[in-house]
C-alpha cells in the first residue's frame, strides 16, 4: 500500500487504515502524522504526485480540452522523465557501429524461465498434443468406407 499526501503547516493528526488481511481477519493501523519522517531531499513524493496527476488527466478527463490535457501531460512527462501517452524515451548513441550498412540476422537463443520445460516451446511432444498422421489416416479410411457403403446402399434401393 502506498499512501502519500500533501499538507500545509505542521503535520498533525492520525491516519487510520482499516481492512482485511489475506486470511480474512480485521486489520487496523493508526499512523501518527507528526511522527512521520520525510527527508527534505526526497524526490519520491514528486514522482508519485506526477504519476497520479498524469493518471487523473488521462483517465478521468475524456474530451475536455484535449490539447490542453495533452500539453500538460507532455510537460509533466518531460519534467519528471516519465513515459506517458504523449512522451517516450529512446537511447541515442553518437558512435556508428556499422558504418558500411551491412547487417546479419542472428537467431539468438534465449533461456526459458526457471522451472519451465522445453515442452512450453513445442519440443518433446511427438504424439498426443494434437492428432497426428497416424490418427488421421485411419479416420480418413473409416470415412471413405462409410461413404462407399452409403452409396452402394442407395444404388440397391
Amino acid at each position: 500500500m502506498v499512501l502519500f499526501g500533501k499538507w500545509r503547516g505542521e503535520p498533525d493528526g492520525t491516519i487510520k487504515i482499516t481492512g482485511k488481511t489475506g486470511t480474512g481477519q480485521d486489520f487496523t493501523q493508526d499512523i501518527q502524522v507528526a511522527e512521520a519522517s520525510i527527508p527534505d531531499s526526497s524526490e519520491t513524493i514528486g514522482y508519485l504526485w506526477a504519476r497520479t496527476k498524469v493518471e487523473n488527466l488521462t483517465d478521468y478527463n475524456p474530451n475536455e480540452d484535449e490539447d490542453a490535457v495533452k500539453k500538460e501531460v507532455t510537460e509533466i512527462g518531460l519534467k519528471y522523465s516519465m513515459m506517458t501517452p504523449y512522451t517516450s524515451f529512446i537511447a541515442v548513441m553518437e558512435e556508428v557501429r556499422n558504418p558500411d550498412g551491412n547487417s546479419l540476422d542472428v537467431d539468438q537463443p534465449l533461456p526459458l524461465p526457471k522451472n519451465v520445460s522445453n515442452f512450453a516451446v513445442g519440443s518433446g511432444y511427438t504424439i498426443g498434443s494434437e492428432p497426428g498422421v497416424l490418427i488421421l489416416i485411419p479416420l480418413a479410411a473409416v470415412v471413405m468406407i462409410m461413404g462407399a457403403a452409403r452409396s452402394s446402399k442407395k444404388k440397391r434401393l
